[in-house]
């Protein structure tokens, strides 16, 4: 932004008045986010937040400073709350703010950098500022399945154990409070109400079981097939995936000659 000077010159109780460009700009701020919700960086909330800013002091104001300052809006009321200062005010051409996930939960946060002068009063006026938002998440829950990944037809059940599952905001790491899933199909996918023994001797678009271990009984699926069991892990809103094949082989025929 450039401004007019006038320069007043008095001779003999004439005025004369002289015009002097002075290229005179406002100070730029620039941080490294997103300027809408949907383009928002995502972050779990077990995360750290760093987020740097560039500026540019502009040639106007001598004691220009920058300040980082915070609102956040949970996915519940959509709204966001009062800016809230975090960090001290910083003079330097670069600035990083440094945030732990977790003091702020689920939600959105309206982040921006502002650039401030005093006024005669020493109270800091606001210059100018950049923003951008952070989409704060809960960690995806962790879903683990150990066993066996081949069968012999004949020789009882097979089981598949997702035990070690756990979500990472748990500080025990562990599977409580944790819900399960199991899905089975053949690898082929042809998956029909007529073909009786495709998983555990029944056909069902329900769950074959909903606990952390799914006994498997092998006798019951066809031999020279590889079954494919999904397993989904659930806690409030969020839902994990994990896969296990499961090859059944026919059993071994000793003959004599």
């Amino acid at each position: 932004m450039c401004f007019i000077c006038f320069t007043p010159f008095f001779v003999l109780f004439f005025v004369f008045v002289f015009t002097v460009q002075c290229n005179c700009s406002y100070p730029e701020v620039k941080i490294s986010l997103n300027k809408t919700l949907t383009s928002a960086k995502v972050l779990y909330t077990t995360q750290n937040i760093t987020i740097h800013a560039t500026t540019k002091r502009g040639n106007c104001h001598k004691s220009l400073s920058f300040r980082w300052e915070i609102a956040k809006a949970s996915d519940h009321l959509g709204e966001f709350g009062m800016l809230i200062s975090r960090g001290d005010i910083f003079e330097s051409k670069k600035g990083i703010l440094k945030l732990r996930g977790s003091e702020f939960g689920e939600g959105f946060l309206y982040i921006r950098c502002a650039a401030f002068i005093r006024d005669l009063a020493g109270e800091l006026v606001l210059e100018t500022y950049d923003y951008g938002y952070v989409r704060l998440l809960n960690p995806p829950l962790i879903a683990l399945i150990t066993g066996a990944t081949s069968a012999i037809k004949g020789n009882g059940s097979v089981v598949l154990d997702a035990s070690n599952s756990y979500d990472p905001l748990s500080i025990q790491n562990n599977s409580n409070g944790l819900i399960f899933n199991w899905f089975c199909r053949k690898m082929d996918g042809k998956l029909t109400k007529a073909n009786t023994r495709s998983c555990n001797g029944r056909y069902s678009k329900t769950p074959y079981s909903t606990g952390s271990v799914f006994s498997v009984d092998v006798d019951y699926m066809d031999a020279n097939y590889t079954y494919v069991f999904e397993l989904f892990v659930m806690k409030d809103r969020r839902v994990t995936r994990a896969f296990h094949n499961l090859t059944v082989t026919p059993p071994y025929i000793i003959s004599l000659m």
